[in-house]
This record gives structure tokens, sequence and C-alpha cells, in this order.
């Protein structure tokens, strides 16, 4: 399992990734993560640390396979620009209500 520390920085890479070109969705996703962060900070049982990190761990995953910023164009319209990590994928969630993703195969 990896540690809170290097869980925390993935979050923060992955929004750093999907938010780079909106600075108010940037600062504001880093913020949420440095406040969920902190209030488990003090938390001493060792399942409930790791469900939390095992959370980050997933929606850091999410972030960076499912999140997809569009901008502006100079007709008004927004352009999406997919990367290879957000194509052909499908999201699903187990019985037990863990999500997971899977590439479609075309």
């Amino acid at each position: 399992m990896r540690s809170a520390l290097s869980v925390y920085r993935g979050l923060l890479r992955a929004s750093r990734d999907s938010f780079k070109t909106d600075t108010l969705m940037l600062t504001e996703s880093r913020r949420e993560i440095r406040s969920n962060f902190e209030v488990a900070r003090l938390e001493t049982n060792v399942e409930v640390i790791k469900t939390k990190i095992g959370e980050a761990e997933e929606a850091a995953i999410f972030i960076r396979q499912f999140v997809v910023q569009g901008v502006m164009n100079n007709k008004g319209n927004f352009e999406v620009k997919l990367q290879e990590q957000h194509a052909d994928k499908v999201i699903s969630q187990d019985e037990e209500g863990q999500c997971s993703s899977t590439v479609e195969k075309r």
C-alpha cells in the first residue's frame, strides 16, 4: 500500500494535469484535496486509514481518466482535446461499490 503522502502527491499531480488551463478549478481542487487530508490527519484506526488511502487513489485515477477540460475557442464554442488516457474508457462499479475502469475494444 502506498503512503498517504505519496497518494496526496499523486492527487495533486492528477489535479494539476487535468486543470492546467483552468486556474480556478486547479486552485479549488488543491484546496479540496488539502482539506480532506487535513481532516484525516489525526486518524489512528488502521482500517480507516487504509480505506481513505484507497479512496484517494481511486480519486486520482478517476481525475486522470475521466475529467476533461473544455476550452472556449474564438467562436465561443468549447473544444475538448482528448488525450490517450481518455480514449475508450468505461467505468463500472462492483457489488461493494468499488469503481474501476476498463478499456473498451473497438
